[in-house]
């Protein structure tokens, strides 16, 4: 396909506003960004990808160990005796995910501040049989991102009416997460620590008649996406997992499906291979 000068200028102009998020940090490529340009075949389209991207919450390295000192911090806090607490990762099987790696970093950090003494677990399913039966009464459930926060919810059920569990405190700490599945989580009582807290990349920026004609450009792009890629349905990911709307990135690791799928869904809609901005690994896709 012929690269245009309009469309030359366009990725110049993305690539000068937004390069950490944009480009490869190692290969400064910049393939991603120039089918994502090509894609706008209109100026609505390309006003909104500028826009979204100008909202995108970039997490590098160092951000992360500040919201890792944070959640450390609001864990001494919370007076736990360690000789009594376990701290969880919000894994539910032997894949690993980015709870694991919150786990990992926030064990340093509580390290370092002087608390000492407490059990990690790299997953949550076996919580009687490894920790209550062993003493351990203080339940901190980590995790990385939460969405919609259906998830983090009933992970949190499971262990308040595990029956097995009797007089035990369970929390929840999760690096970011949407504010919309924050406030679900806290509507049903249950304890949750999130520093970074996000709004929804259009929804909470318009409203009514506006609001429908950037959807309806958001859609319009969707549609030049495969509709199915393994077992995953492009209209189940549309505007993010649970129309979530989600804009954060934290570097060099797993994009969440709460995204737009924009910016990571890997095939075109004539089968072709896409080059995306972000890269999703998950069963079945």
């Amino acid at each position: 396909m012929k690269y245009s000068q309009s469309a030359y200028n366009k990725t110049f102009d993305l690539y000068m506003k937004y390069g950490p998020i944009v480009v490869r940090p190692t290969t400064q490529d910049t393939k991603a960004l120039d089918e994502l340009v090509r894609m706008c075949d209109t100026e609505e389209k390309y006003s909104l990808i500028d826009e979204l991207l100008s909202r995108f919450y970039y997490m590098n390295d160092d951000d992360y160990q500040k919201q890792i000192a944070l959640i450390a911090d609001h864990i001494i806090r919370m007076r736990y005796d360690p000789q009594r607490t376990v701290i969880m990762a919000m894994a539910h099987s032997h894949e690993t995910d980015g709870s694991q790696d919150v786990l990992n970093a926030l064990q340093v950090a509580l390290t370092m501040k002087g608390y000492n003494g407490f059990a990690t677990d790299s997953r949550m399913d076996r919580p009687e049989r490894n920790h209550y039966n062993r003493g351990r009464r203080n339940f901190v459930v980590v995790d990385d991102f939460l969405g919609t926060g259906v998830t983090a919810y009933n992970r949190y059920m499971s262990l308040s009416n595990n029956p097995h569990l009797q007089g035990v405190h369970i929390s929840f700490c999760i690096v970011s997460g949407m504010k919309e599945g924050i406030d679900y989580c806290h509507r049903r009582r249950m304890p949750l620590y999130c520093p970074v807290q996000l709004e929804k990349g259009l929804s909470s920026v318009y409203k009514g008649f506006e609001l429908s004609q950037k959807v309806f450009t958001m859609k319009l792009l969707e549609m030049k996406l495969a509709e199915r890629i393994g077992t995953l349905e492009l209209s189940s990911y549309s505007m993010g997992w649970g129309k979530a709307e989600s804009l954060f990135y934290r570097e060099g690791r797993n994009i969440p499906n709460n995204v737009y799928p924009l910016f990571w869904w890997k095939r075109y809609r004539d089968g072709n291979h896409r080059n995306t901005l972000f890269y999703r690994r998950q069963d079945g896709y």
